[in-house]
């Protein structure tokens, strides 16, 4: 019998994909590409695939809310 045991991940704890927090955010995945690479939105990285947290971006939703993220975005690039 293994040690390990499976666990109930909490909806708020689930990963989801780039193209998934797009449609969450209603934009396209390069955006939340660009999010990720300026380092805005934090993600986990399996091999080449990205995950959010739902967590993490309900908490980015609170925190940016009112913003313009494109903004944010180019001055963070250089822009």
């Amino acid at each position: 019998m293994s040690e390990f045991s499976v666990v109930d991940v909490a909806e708020g704890d689930r990963l989801i994909s780039q193209k998934e927090a797009a449609a969450r955010l209603g934009t396209n995945q390069a955006f939340i590409k660009r999010l990720i690479d300026t380092s805005l939105l934090p993600c986990i990285q399996f091999g080449r695939h990205k995950r959010i947290s739902i967590y993490v971006l309900t908490e980015f939703i609170r925190e940016h809310q009112g913003d313009n993220l494109h903004t944010i975005v180019a001055m963070k690039e250089g822009k």
